[in-house]
């Protein structure tokens, strides 16, 4: 079981196929590792029925919303008053489930649209997230979301099964995540090569209880317990762990519904079988891309420092070490602004045979005024050189330099020097996964260029 617990953003634990007691699907799903869940109605019996529910459980969260299947017998001249009733309660904590689908019957289309505007205008009045559906609704669905670009809507794509060209749309609005059910672990399921291509900081986890049950579960009723199967294979595609699945997510919950607790500051933290080190918020530069003061949390981890540990509070953080692959120094800050303690602490790792990776931003000679490169030998196997342009002149824009003297042909310098004491010298370069255009360019100076997503955290 993860140390990090699951959570399951979407199950309807009132559904009829659901025959035993509640109590027991929550101790399933808390032996499991389950610890949160959110239960989204789908008509106003429903919604009333999980209100009951989130009074009665912990770790229990409702939403409210009609479903566009149910919209038949809706009366839109109380729908908002119904639903801002059934909202009213600290745990119901979303809009939702509501959307549009076009597969079942096409009879109301033109009202689903209706309610799913009238329900998004009360999800913004109330500062609430919404849930949406989306069957065979694609793009009346994102032109709809699209309108409210701008207004704060924030939510969840649950369960979400289109393609690359919807998700690359989806993404396009910043308040919205991306949430699988079972059907990403199918095997002729497409979803999978999507998972790839979606931040992991927008990346939920769902079951859709009763229904769409993982693989090895397939063909049997869902139930909350299983999201781990779910979790298990996401990590496997993504080069993860379980552990930071949940992590993320739990992030990411947090930050949308406001459950739960924040994230505090990392010192050293894992992800996969990499050991991160996080030193320093201090750098050289004040990059575009690189919001220091306000985006600091990096795969579920908060790295603003409250202060710059010292190596024996860097040791006293360290978890086991057993089964890692590497250690990396990086994090917001510029690593080599303290010298002496990367080294310091670089040579207690590499006396443990573990390899040590500093990522750097090229501006080692300048923090100095020398070449310090030789202290390195022994000490650091790999560097990772940010490579945020091919152009110079674009590099002094980009990297917002505070410090005189940085330029791209001392970075290219740096580099170069760097490869006659380090054994693994390597640039890279941050790439939108859903960018298709890449950098035609593998190799500079005869130094390889790795394609990334994240520069503080490769």
């Amino acid at each position: 079981m993860s140390t990090w617990p699951a959570t399951d953003t979407h199950a309807h634990l009132y559904w009829e196929d659901f025959a035993e007691p509640v109590p027991d699907l929550l101790e399933r799903a808390r032996l499991a590792g389950v610890e949160t869940i959110i239960v989204p109605g789908t008509n106003l019996e429903t919604s009333l029925k999980v209100r009951d529910l989130v009074g009665e459980h912990a770790g229990v969260y409702g939403a409210a919303g009609i479903h566009p299947t149910d919209v038949a017998e809706i009366d839109e001249e109380t729908l908002s008053e119904n639903l801002r009733h059934l909202l009213d309660h600290p745990s119901m904590v979303a809009v939702g489930e509501i959307g549009l689908d076009y597969y079942w019957d096409i009879t109301y289309k033109e009202k689903q649209k209706r309610l799913l505007h009238q329900q998004i205008q009360l999800a913004l009045e109330l500062n609430k997230p919404v849930i949406l559906h989306n069957r065979q609704s694609d793009e009346d669905l994102l032109d709809i979301i699209r309108d409210y670009r701008g207004s704060g809507l924030r939510g969840i794509f649950h369960c979400f099964s289109g393609n690359e060209a919807v998700l690359r749309e989806a993404l396009a609005n910043p308040g919205f995540y991306i949430s699988f059910a079972g059907n990403v672990t199918y095997k002729n399921s497409t979803l999978r090569h999507l998972l790839p291509l979606i931040p992991i900081n927008r990346l939920l986890t769902e079951t859709d209880a009763p229904f769409l049950a993982p693989v090895p579960y397939r063909g049997k009723r869902n139930e909350p317990a299983m999201i781990t199967a779910t979790i298990e294979h996401m990590a496997s595609v993504l080069d993860l762990t379980p552990g930071d699945i949940n992590r993320n997510v739990g992030t990411s919950v947090h930050s949308l519904f406001g459950i739960g607790t924040g994230p505090k500051p990392a010192i050293a933290f894992t992800i996969g079988k990499r050991l991160y080190i996080n030193l320093t918020n201090r750098c050289t530069a004040n990059c575009i891309f690189c919001d220091r003061s306000s985006d600091t949390i990096l795969h579920g981890y908060e790295t603003r420092l409250d202060h710059e540990p010292s190596v024996s509070e860097v040791l006293a953080a360290l978890p086991d070490l057993t089964g890692l692959s590497e250690v990396v120094f990086a994090g917001p800050g510029e690593p080599f602004i303290r010298l002496h303690d990367l080294m310091t602490l670089a040579r207690l790792f590499r006396e443990q045979g573990l390899p040590v990776r500093v990522v750097t931003n090229g501006h080692g000679f300048l923090l100095h005024d020398r070449n310090f490169l030789d202290d390195l030998t022994g000490l650091v196997d790999r560097l990772s050189v940010i490579l945020p342009t091919l152009t110079p002149s674009d590099y002094q824009v980009l990297m917002r330099l505070k410090e005189e003297g940085v330029s791209f042909t001392g970075l290219l310098d740096f580099a170069r020097q760097a490869r006659h004491v380090i054994p693994e010298v390597e640039f890279v370069h941050r790439l939108d996964p859903l960018d298709r255009t890449g950098m035609e360019l593998k190799v500079l100076e005869g130094i390889p260029i790795r394609l990334t997503s994240l520069y503080h955290l490769v």
